[in-house]
């Protein structure tokens, strides 16, 4: 059996069995004589060729055959007996999953599996407990479908206020959940905001908001327009000019948002949503390229409004236009203003690297060297304050520099490009020693999920394998293990995203 931890042969056998597996389960039909875990890839080769009821019968003789994947037999066989309108076995099978497997990749989906089959059984207060623990322990995708159906059971509790407010919240969801989540809150609007407790007005701007959300623009405008049509309190006026604004714009009419959002800006206050709207006016004017009208923006919104949240965007915005001017030292001086001015907003580690970009660019390699030596023990600005000594002459010191990089992070993106540098930094390479191959984790809860994950890539079930590899990276965070036991399955971007997070340790 092929090891998830035997680094070098793994990426080799695993990629033969992920292309071979489906041949093999196709040319060995099922019979008594099957091995269990044959049987279990079985059952999915019937499921995605549509056939149901031999998927659902493989999965059964699974449960108890083959006890490494007894959970993902039990979920599986729950999800085919509610397909086939036999509820109550599937939640026989989903209590023994609970029960049985409280460390399963499966306990989120099965709490909603069950939730939803004891709301059809009219029992939502005891729906809502599942859907609550759901909420608590699953993933993100888990977590939405969990919430829809915790509004669903509230509702259904008569509790209407706390209902209305959460399918509000899952204005955007998409899909077929998306659709149910919008269902549902237009079959509470109905009731009427008393009923929802809530004001007239609130419920017209919240109603108009998650229609926007939802893909919906030209309803949201029909629940706007009884309040542009009369006077209203400077705040109310503004929210639904710029929720206005926003649904004309997603119905293609341009003319009347900017009408609206040109009368906002005049009027400026509230200051805090005029800024907003001065803000985006900018934003978008420079998504088209329109750099002139955009700075032109962008400066008046720092100077109408100096306290509001936007102003370490609004000054990288502009950092960014100066640049693409090739007015390097406005760039620079710009950066410079987020890193005095906003030192812990989101954009500031963005504009300590450009600056040394742009100080580099125009010739400051003093500056650059400078800048990107703020940046600490980034590899990126290790490598780049290298090349800004290069420029200065300062080789010898340059080549120390890279010594430390290769010696500190030999398997690392930028220590490659020094790898590729050939001659140039031969002499620095001596002594490094390679990396030692990546050691399994230790605790028994992540070894339980590595050998289901092993198995699986084994079946020809990768997406599987990959869920099961995201418990042991919950339980043992972003190790080289990990980084290449994802490459091995193809789950590339989960690979990549370890890589990066390493990097930037």
């Amino acid at each position: 059996m092929t090891s998830i931890g035997n680094p070098g042969r793994l990426a080799i056998s695993l990629t033969i069995l992920l292309v071979l597996a489906p041949r093999l389960l196709e040319a060995a039909p099922t019979d008594p004589q099957a091995s269990a875990s044959q049987r279990f890839a079985q059952a999915h080769q019937s499921a995605r060729n549509g056939d149901r009821i031999q998927a659902r019968q493989a999965f059964e003789a699974s449960i108890d055959s083959l006890p490494l994947l007894q959970d993902h037999a039990l979920f599986y066989s729950a999800r085919m007996e509610i397909e086939q309108d036999e509820p109550g076995l599937a939640q026989k099978h989903l209590a023994r999953l609970l029960q049985d497997h409280p460390d399963s990749i499966w306990v989120s989906d099965a709490l909603v599996l069950r939730g939803n089959l004891v709301l059809d059984d009219r029992q939502p207060a005891k729906a809502l407990r599942d859907f609550d623990q759901a909420i608590r322990t699953g993933s993100a995708g888990t977590r939405s479908v969990a919430r829809l159906g915790r509004a669903r059971a509230l509702a259904a509790n008569n509790q209407l206020s706390a209902a209305w407010d959460l399918t509000l919240e899952l204005a955007g969801l998409r899909g077929k959940e998306g659709k149910r989540a919008s269902e549902l809150r237009e079959e509470l609007a109905v009731l009427g905001p008393q009923k929802l407790g809530t004001d007239e007005a609130s419920f017209q701007l919240a109603l108009a908001r998650a229609r926007l959300k939802s893909g919906d623009p030209r309803a949201a405008l029909r629940s706007l327009q009884p309040l542009l049509a009369r006077s209203t309190p400077d705040r109310l006026r503004a929210e639904t000019e710029t929720l206005a604004a926003a649904s004309h714009r997603a119905t293609g009419n341009p003319a009347a948002a900017t009408k609206l959002t040109d009368a906002l800006i005049a009027r400026g206050k509230p200051a805090d949503l005029a800024g907003d709207a001065l803000y985006g006016r900018a934003r978008r004017a420079w998504n088209r390229d329109e750099d002139r009208a955009a700075r032109d923006d962008y400066r008046s919104y720092l100077a109408r409004f100096p306290n509001h949240r936007k102003r370490s965007d609004a000054t990288h915005a502009l950092a960014r236009i100066a640049e693409s001017a090739g007015d390097m030292p406005m760039a620079a001086k710009r950066y410079r203003e987020i890193l005095a001015d906003h030192p812990s907003s989101r954009v500031a580690e963005t504009a300590a690297w450009r600056q040394g970009f742009v100080l580099y660019l125009d010739g400051d390699y003093p500056g650059a060297a400078e800048a990107w030596h703020q940046l600490g023990g980034n590899a990126a600005g290790v490598y780049w304050r290298a090349r800004a000594l290069e420029a200065m002459k300062k080789d010898r010191i340059a080549r120390k520099i890279d010594q430390q990089l290769l010696r500190s992070d030999p398997t690392g993106y930028y220590s490659w490009w020094l790898d590729t540098a050939g001659a140039q930094i031969s002499t620095t390479t001596s002594g490094i020693k390679p990396a030692s191959a990546p050691s399994p984790p230790n605790s028994a809860t992540a070894q339980m999920h590595l050998a289901k994950a092993q198995l699986l890539a084994e079946l020809g079930l990768p997406e599987s394998a990959e869920r099961e590899l995201d418990a042991v990276r919950a339980e043992t965070g972003n190790t080289a293990f990990l980084m290449e036991a994802y490459a091995q399955i193809g789950a590339w971007g989960r690979s990549i995203r370890i890589a990066r997070a390493r990097e930037a340790r």
